[in-house]
């Protein structure tokens, strides 16, 4: 590349300040995380890494613009923002899983929080080799720090579908020999549409939990909606975003946030803060840390503040 050329990475994950010390010239370096289908899809996440300069943002802003496509800028962070916010929707989903909740009614709700496509669905499309990988170098990189590593009942149930059934996803990649996989995840797929794997529960019982009774859509809605909003009020306490509006648009355009909604911080917003901290620590005192409102909320409730 020449001296001027700028490179930008599409990850979606992986620190753009990580990827630029391979580079000799980090200043030039910076994300563009474009979003699936990207012909349809009109958000750009422009990542800043630590040496990224001035210039390349301006360059990369000129050509966002050039291919008519909006964009929010983020500074850098493992998951950068919309991929935080996201990844706590999946995750809920397959907390939800874990805890005995039927998978219907797990995806049932979603639609119903208006989530254009439901966790346990996007997971497939995503593709379960792909999960499963990452959780494999998640053990591998605890290893090389002499960490044990344990994971959780999801990524166990990830890794069962993967090696105990042959089930990666709605696209699986070819076997060894080269012979095509069937598609089969959560779901089996047909040549009409998709229905949820029948033996998904039965399958997985090691980890799935016995529930006596299930929650209402209205909980379960309550939850993907709340620990969407709690990573991205902590991701606006971390400095990954400076801007309230870039939080609530890139959201909604990137990965579906409810629009309806106004965005996460509208949302909260409108919830009222003080109401949403009590709830919140209600859903903790329930369901576990991940509900727990971060130090920037309890400060608004506390002082009566707001996002707007």
């Amino acid at each position: 590349l020449s001296d001027e050329a700028i490179f930008a990475s599409n990850t979606s994950g992986l620190p753009i300040t990580d990827l630029a010390r391979a580079s000799s010239r980090p200043a030039n370096f910076i994300g563009l995380h474009f979003f699936s289908p990207v012909e349809r899809m009109q958000m750009v996440e422009i990542v800043v890494g630590e040496q990224t300069s001035d210039e390349t943002l301006a360059k990369a802003w000129d050509y966002i613009l050039a291919i008519k496509k909006a964009g929010i800028v983020v500074n850098d962070s493992p998951g950068f923002y919309t991929s935080r916010v996201f990844g706590t929707f999946i995750s809920e989903g397959n907390h939800l899983l874990v805890e005995g909740v039927t998978p219907a009614l797990i995806e049932n709700a979603a639609k119903a929080a208006g989530m254009p496509m439901p966790p346990l669905g996007i997971s497939d499309q995503v593709g379960l080799g792909t999960m499963y990988k990452v959780a494999k170098q998640a053990e591998k990189d605890a290893a090389a720090k002499g960490e044990e590593w344990a994971p959780s009942p999801a990524q166990a149930i990830i890794a069962s579908l993967v090696e105990d059934h042959d089930r990666w996803g709605a696209h699986p990649p070819p076997k060894e020999d080269g012979t095509p996989r069937t598609p089969g995840g959560f779901y089996d797929y047909h040549e009409g549409g998709k229905k949820l794997w029948p033996e998904l529960r039965t399958a997985m019982s090691r980890w799935i939990e016995t529930a006596s009774e299930q929650p209402s859509v209205d909980l379960v809605r309550q939850r993907y909606v709340f620990v969407q909003c709690l990573e991205a009020a902590r991701c606006l306490e971390q400095q990954v975003i400076t801007d309230v509006r870039d939080g609530d648009v890139g959201v909604i355009m990137a990965v579906g946030f409810p629009a309806f909604t106004g965005g996460p911080f509208t949302y909260m917003d409108n919830y009222g803060i003080a109401e949403f901290v009590r709830d919140a620590d209600a859903l903790a005192k329930l369901y576990g840390e991940r509900f727990e409102p971060p130090k920037l909320l309890r400060d608004m409730a506390e002082e009566n503040r707001t996002f707007y």
